[in-house]
């Protein structure tokens, strides 16, 4: 076999791999900082108090 071609492909495959597996880990923390920017916060009023703040 001539291996100087399974020597270049295994290093494209390998390139590859590492580009797949840094913009996967590029894509995940942006979809945590979307995901986290899109949450519903709840609105604090200052009717709302919890009873172990004030318990009279």
């Amino acid at each position: 076999m001539n291996w100087y071609i399974i020597i270049a492909v295994g290093f494209a495959v390998l390139v590859l791999l590492i580009f797949f597996i840094r913009s996967n880990i590029k894509d995940e923390g942006e979809l945590e900082k979307l995901l986290k920017d899109d949450y519903p916060h709840p609105k604090h009023d200052k009717a709302d108090v919890d009873a172990e703040e004030n318990p009279h």
